[in-house]
């Protein structure tokens, strides 16, 4: 009766274990795919901080075209769109919407 009882108890703690070990699993995974949009977010942060200090110095110093336009951004318009794509950078993509 003891060794039966002892056995129920080794029998669920193993399927207890297993159960943790694969939800530490799944943890680290959605830990890791957060890390990787964070770099992802902070690198296009860095681009977009180095384009509006590019557009800015040529605020100061417009270089304007021989028709008389100020040349227009390609650049700007693709990184935006890139940004807006991701739902954790939104408020960025609404802010320099507003900037620019």
């Amino acid at each position: 009766m003891e060794i039966d009882s002892q056995s129920s108890e080794i029998e669920r703690l193993f399927e207890e274990n297993s159960n943790m070990a694969t939800s530490y699993q799944d943890a680290m995974s959605a830990a890791m795919q957060w890390e990787n949009q964070v770099k992802d977010c902070l690198k296009q942060n860095e681009e977009l901080r180095h384009l509006l200090d590019k557009m800015r110095s040529e605020q100061v110093n417009p270089l304007q075209s021989s028709d008389g336009n100020i040349p227009s951004y390609p650049d700007t318009e693709k990184i935006v769109g890139n940004m807006s794509t991701s739902p954790a950078s939104a408020v960025e993509y609404q802010l320099l919407k507003v900037s620019f």
